[in-house]
């Protein structure tokens, strides 16, 4: 009984509706010894049931509707390419997304101008098949979330749009198993030039990565 009532507890909706049911229950048993009380508490029941539907279907649309925001903050804009420019729009989160390829591999990266190395977390690392390189210590880097450790590892290649990095230099973020990974700035160094304007990231390389 104690877990019914734990159960029930936590689910206030469920509760109203039980609370309905027995309302009720105890209208139609009263229906006979005093028909007026019984006719008062059956309206109660109805009433309550009634009012904990509308609820749980209201609450099931606004999660449908938070789901649905997820969904759109999850569809990052498409890079735009104008002749050996690359621009990336920003996207609704605040921060400037691309999908990348690494060894011809998809991944999408945060571009992040405060990031001094790119980087990878620890499982798109493994999933890439990218291992440290053996000759450079571990070291501490510091992430939005405080200081933790990485290794130093070498992309063979990293394009998207008109841009090309090979031998890239890049941190595994050894204990990070998330999906951020980012673009820092010695990739962006290498450009020709790079800009922000009108909230929109533009690319400028040496030479195309489409030529």
């Amino acid at each position: 009984m104690s877990e019914i009532g734990e159960m029930l507890s936590s689910q206030p909706l469920l509760l109203l509706a039980v609370a309905g049911v027995l309302i009720a229950m105890a209208g139609w048993q009263l229906q006979h010894s005093s028909p007026q009380a019984g006719s008062l508490l059956r309206k109660g029941g109805y009433l309550a049931m009634a009012a904990a539907l509308m609820l749980t279907a209201g609450l099931a649309a606004y999660r449908s509707d938070k789901s649905d925001a997820a969904l759109d903050l999850a569809k990052m804009p498409e890079i735009i390419v104008q002749g050996d420019e690359t621009a990336i729009p920003l996207n609704i989160d605040g921060h400037y997304w691309v999908r990348a390829k690494v060894n011809g591999k998809p991944v999408e990266f945060m571009v992040d101008t405060g990031a001094t190395f790119t980087s990878l977390t620890g499982s798109q690392a493994r999933n890439l098949g990218l291992e440290p390189t053996s000759d450079r210590m571990p070291a501490q880097f510091d992430t939005a979330n405080g200081t933790a450790p990485g290794r130093f590892t070498t992309i063979p290649t990293l394009e998207f749009g008109t841009i090309r990095a090979d031998a890239l230099e890049a941190v595994i973020m050894i204990n990070d198993d998330g999906d951020t990974n980012v673009i820092g700035m010695n990739l962006l160094s290498e450009l020709k030039s790079w800009r922000v304007e009108d909230e929109t990231l533009t690319l400028v390389p040496h030479h195309s990565a489409q030529n």
